[in-house]
């Protein structure tokens, strides 16, 4: 039997374990395991975890990270004419989500730790301003102290977007307790991973009455939609296994095309509009999933800060900017990010070598175009985050980069001419 070439992945579910890929395809070929898809008590178990885990009073789970921050601004009392600051360097379904509930995103520039700059941020503050959404990109710290000192100042609420940084500290404090309220997401590129799913929590007793109340009134994901979730478990495996004989690269393309698996970002949100099935509860069966990986995190957390120190340490072309860590290692590394000038020719350079990099964030919103309108920014408003987003490459971080896989890696980029 030949053997297939490796072919090491930035993305396409990079950190399903095997049992999960077990547990998902199980499920969809067993009849009498249907049922569990949408009912049973594991949303409830793994919000009694992570009551435990964060030490707060509520905590309550969704369809999605981006559905938890519609409800956390209704929660707000946000609705139309009242203005939210959101980096740009982002993602739309996080400008989606401030526009969904009649309210205006305002964009703030970034450090160069892919973070919004407070000092930025104070500039944009208006009387119309409710609330600022501090992002922690990549699993990195944004400078949150600073800002909810300034939102104290100003009388506005912080909403965390912990979507990157699960189980992250900042001064021996975790991530997502410093603010009023706080989301996170269980995405099938995120370091929890279910496919999809994601929580808010809180320690706040009169928004954590309104979160459980918008999510007692909440539709079942419908059975179709939690099929197209689990199917990219078995799909992803072989076509990551067959794709450098091209099978793999076929399978992609008709699962997408078809519709067999889910979109990360559907067509409907890339045009900034609502999806007509969510927001929903957290489907049982990948709550289940998201259950199991949370109780293996610090192995997780672990694997992905050894990976990165090998970055930090190995990589040394002259042509990339290494990410700055200002925290003295407080950095989740969902991906480690770099700076170069013409990505497409690293990218096109990396995958004849069988290695396939990110795309994070390429765009200041995520993945609209410069010229399209759907997200309310203007051209020249951050100028540092058009920067950045030009030139932003992701270095895998995943539970299956091991130290062989990162040498090669490394070796790829360092040899990498422009």
């Amino acid at each position: 039997m030949p053997i297939i070439p490796k072919t090491h992945f930035t993305g396409f579910s990079p950190n399903a374990t095997v049992r999960d890929i077990v547990d998902g395809t199980t499920a969809v070929l067993f009849p009498w395991k249907w049922r569990t898809w949408q009912y049973g008590s594991s949303a409830e178990k793994i919000e009694e975890y992570l009551q435990i885990f964060f030490q707060t009073k509520h905590a309550k789970t969704f369809d999605s990270g981006r559905t938890a921050l519609f409800f956390a601004l209704q929660a707000l009392g946000i609705k139309e004419g009242d203005e939210v600051l959101v980096q740009a360097y982002t993602c739309i379904v996080v400008t989606n989500a401030i526009r969904f509930t009649g309210a205006t995103p305002v964009f703030v520039d970034v450090n160069d730790n892919y973070n919004i700059n407070s000092k930025e941020c104070k500039k944009k503050i208006t009387p119309k301003t409710k609330a600022i959404i501090v992002q922690h990109t990549f699993g990195l710290p944004a400078d949150i102290e600073a800002l909810v000192d300034i939102a104290k100042e100003q009388d506005i609420k912080i909403i965390e977007d912990c979507a990157h940084a699960y189980g992250v500290t900042h001064n021996n404090q975790l991530l997502g307790t410093f603010g009023d309220i706080s989301i996170f997401s269980f995405g099938g590129e995120k370091v929890v991973s279910a496919i999809r799913g994601g929580f808010c929590i809180t320690n706040d007793d009169a928004l954590g009455e309104k979160i459980a109340t918008y999510h007692d009134n909440l539709q079942h994901v419908p059975k179709k939609a939690i099929l197209q979730h689990l199917l990219k478990y078995p799909i992803f495996i072989i076509g990551k296994w067959l794709y450098s004989i091209k099978i793999g690269k076929i399978l992609f393309f008709f699962s997408k095309k078809l519709h067999i698996t889910s979109r990360i970002i559907s067509k409907r949100e890339a045009k900034g509009k609502k999806d007509t099935i969510y927001p929903a509860t957290f489907p049982n069966i990948l709550a289940k999933i998201a259950l199991r990986q949370v109780r293996l995190f610090d192995s997780i957390k672990e694997h992905r800060r050894i990976i990165a120190a090998y970055y930090d340490k190995e990589l040394k072309n002259r042509h990339i900017t290494k990410p700055k860590d200002t925290t003295k290692g407080e950095h989740g590394y969902l991906r480690y990010t770099i700076q170069v000038d013409d990505p497409k020719k690293l990218h096109a350079y990396a995958k004849k070598r069988r290695i396939l990099l990110g795309n994070w964030y390429n765009t200041v919103v995520a993945p609209v175009k410069p010229k399209e309108r759907t997200t309310g920014y203007i051209k020249g408003s951050c100028k540092h985050a058009e920067k950045i987003s030009k030139k932003s490459v992701n270095l895998p971080t995943n539970r299956y980069i091991t130290l062989t896989s990162v040498k090669y890696i490394v070796d790829t980029i360092n040899t990498y001419k422009p």
